[in-house]
């Protein structure tokens, strides 16, 4: 890829970078608040749930199209929700998204809710028929081009880790075995994580998974220490990268080149390069999914080819941006 080099500036080959790794373009959200049991674990479920979409919508950038919320009883129990969080509701949820979702997106999911049972019969609570883990495992099955960030904040969560985990994915749970039964907090924490400057630890202007991660953890035990409580929560971060995925995964639209929570151009002409780059992302993604079938020198050509392409173009928007002419 010599010729790539020496065609694109020092701003187009970052850029360049970053569309090499595969950054996800679009996140998509599914945010469940399970059932509650009790008024007020009920209540502490809907106010993580609302203020996640919030801050995912207003913050992060998301578009609310790519958010779905699932609530114990939507209406009643919240007025933005997308519907029940029933299990049959959850899988047509899932299904819904992947019908939806690119080849280099990222699919976030994130449970605040009770959990019981072990290993793949491991549960999140809904009314009426729970979802094990192994149901979780199918319903992820078909997003094997996108990267998965899965977040299960219930108690005795910790057993979804190992039935979840694979290549491309982040699974967070709030315990790290089912053993650790009592309410959780960390749903709470990582909520208000995502959006929060505090969790921003190398000052980038944009919450990593990691950070997020991190914040929460910290804050969990803070809240047991001011209370005088036995710690019996342990939240788990696995990644198969030993972090390093959940460091560079965001949601919102920062893998696009912008600061995350900044919307959509509304230029028409910026848009019009977007839709172009989104164009050729899903050729690198789908030409990344080929490499096996395709000799090694007609895979590497075909891969500069769109790799300088598609540097260029990012090259093109950030002109445009900066106000200038490509």
């Amino acid at each position: 890829m010599n010729r790539l080099r020496r065609l694109v500036t020092p701003a187009g080959a970052a850029l360049l970078a970053l569309s090499a790794s595969a950054a996800a373009q679009e996140t998509h959200l599914l945010i469940v608040a399970g059932l509650g049991g009790e008024p007020q674990y009920a209540e502490s479920f809907r106010a993580w749930s609302a203020a996640l979409q919030a801050s995912a919508e207003k913050r992060l950038g998301i578009p609310r199209s790519h958010i779905t919320l699932l609530a114990e009883s939507a209406g009643k129990d919240l007025a933005g929700a997308d519907g029940r969080s029933t299990r049959e509701e959850l899988q047509r949820a899932f299904g819904q998204v992947a019908a939806r979702c690119r080849p280099g997106d990222t699919v976030a999911v994130v449970l605040f809710g009770h959990g019981s049972g072990a290993g793949e019969e491991a549960r999140f609570n809904l009314p009426g028929p729970d979802a094990s883990a192994r149901d979780f495992a199918s319903w992820l099955s078909p997003f094997e081009l996108q990267r998965i960030v899965f977040v299960n904040t219930a108690s005795a969560s910790g057993d979804f880790q190992k039935v979840l985990a694979g290549k491309n994915r982040i699974v967070l749970t709030s315990t790290r075995s089912s053993q650790e039964r009592n309410e959780a907090v960390f749903g709470r924490y990582f909520s208000e994580a995502l959006s929060s400057d505090a969790a921003d630890a190398d000052k980038n202007g944009q919450v990593s998974i990691l950070e997020a991660f991190e914040a929460a953890k910290a804050q969990v035990a803070t809240e047991y220490q001011r209370e005088r409580r036995l710690l019996t929560e342990h939240a788990v971060l696995e990644d198969g990268e030993g972090g390093s995925l959940a460091r560079r995964t965001f949601l919102g639209s920062r893998a696009t080149g912008l600061v995350a929570g900044s919307p959509a151009s509304s230029d028409p002409a910026i848009a019009a390069l977007e839709a172009e780059r989104r164009a050729l992302e899903d050729r690198v993604e789908a030409l990344k999914a080929s490499k096996g079938s395709l000799p090694d020198d007609r895979y590497e050509a075909e891969l500069e080819r769109l790799l300088l392409d598609l540097a260029l173009k990012n090259e093109e928007i950030r002109k445009r941006r900066e106000g200038g002419k490509p």
